[in-house]
């Protein structure tokens, strides 16, 4: 019995101490719960404000496509309308593409030639090349100005008119460039009095007015053939005329040759060697250049042959500008050995490669011309 009683009291206890905690704990969360609710209302009325911002930018991008729309259909039209006009039909493209080569296609997107490069190109076709035969006729050609030797060509026209010769009314020489070992360039108003020029008996003719010792010189274009067969003869006109013939060149088309390096100076059971071809034109060079030259059975690749700087044959210098006859150095220098005499002289430095040297590198092993 007193144990039951025991027990109610203990519950009774526990009761109160949880009426207790749910007191101060609702007391406690009031304040809670009222900032949690202002809270609340505030977030709430931020979220009505983002709300209504968020519709008007709809509606404003709503109104900005649909005029966008519009512009579009309306460019679209006059586009449409435009093409209708101007641009052929599909069935007139279908023929003409139909139609069109690979060539004109080719053309098409070619990009359009620089007028500087096509008027030097012009130009060039009109110059002719005035060289002399002896130093002493050089010498005097160098002392004149450009005007001057206009004149003097202008005034060996003349000369021809005077003996009987029949001269084109146009026929003048218009400018001159001299060239470092005295030869002349002119150029003339045509190509066709260029053709005229270069004629044999014309340019005999010009030469006996201008000058004794001077000639007119075809103008050639000079390329470099890669690994040339040693069994092509560069001397023979029958191996030229064979090499224009396999090659599909006009015949004349290559009217010299030469090896670079001397026969002389080829290593045993050599097979194949570089030489350089003078071409008649500007088409033929080109011709070679881009689809290459069969010499002697074997395709071989072709270049534009650049020039290389000067090298005095006196004394095996680079830098200077002088003639050998007008070199200050006393002694020769050989270009083989490198020793105080000429090249061609040379003995010593044919006979063993090793012994080569080349003055201006200061090394052993090669020589100027190698």
């Amino acid at each position: 019995m007193l144990r039951a009683i025991a027990i109610l009291l203990g519950q009774a206890d526990h009761e109160q101490k949880a009426k207790k905690i749910t007191e101060t704990t609702a007391f406690h969360m009031v304040g809670a719960i009222e900032q949690l609710e202002k809270a609340a209302d505030s977030h709430e009325g931020k979220i009505v404000a983002l709300n209504s911002f968020v519709n008007e930018v709809r509606d404003s991008i709503d109104s900005t496509m649909a005029r966008l729309e519009e512009v579009v259909e309306k460019t679209h039209a006059t586009t449409c309308e435009t093409s209708s006009e101007t641009l052929p039909t599909e069935h007139t493209m279908q023929n003409e593409e139909h139609g069109k080569s690979y060539a004109k296609t080719l053309q098409a997107r070619l990009p359009k030639p620089d007028s500087s490069i096509m008027a030097c190109s012009e130009a060039q076709a009109r110059q002719i090349l005035v060289d002399c035969k002896s130093m002493s006729e050089t010498s005097g050609l160098k002392d004149l100005t450009e005007a001057e030797l206009v004149r003097k060509a202008n005034t060996a026209l003349e000369g021809m008119k005077a003996k009987g010769k029949d001269v084109p009314q146009d026929a003048s020489f218009t400018s001159a460039r001299k060239l470092r070992h005295g030869g002349v360039i002119f150029e003339v108003d045509s190509i066709d009095i260029k053709a005229w020029l270069s004629c044999q008996s014309t340019s005999q003719a010009f030469s006996e007015n201008f000058g004794s010792d001077t000639m007119i010189k075809d103008r050639t274009f000079q390329v470099i053939a890669e690994y040339v067969p040693t069994t092509f003869n560069p001397d023979s006109p029958t191996a030229l005329a064979e090499t224009e013939k396999s090659s599909k060149l006009r015949p004349g088309s290559l009217p010299k040759a030469k090896w670079i390096k001397p026969l002389a100076h080829r290593n045993p059971g050599q097979r194949s060697a570089f030489c350089t071809l003078s071409c008649k034109d500007r088409e033929s060079a080109n011709h070679a250049i881009h689809f290459g030259l069969t010499i002697e059975g074997h395709k071989v690749t072709v270049r534009k042959l650049l020039p290389e700087p000067t090298r005095y044959l006196k004394c095996q210098q680079l830098t200077s500008d002088h003639m050998a006859g007008s070199c200050r150095q006393e002694s020769n220098t050989c270009g083989t050995c490198g020793m105080d005499h000429q090249t061609s002289e040379c003995d010593f430095g044919a006979a063993d490669p090793q012994h080569h040297y080349y003055v201006n590198c200061n090394l052993q092993g090669h020589a100027a011309w190698s």
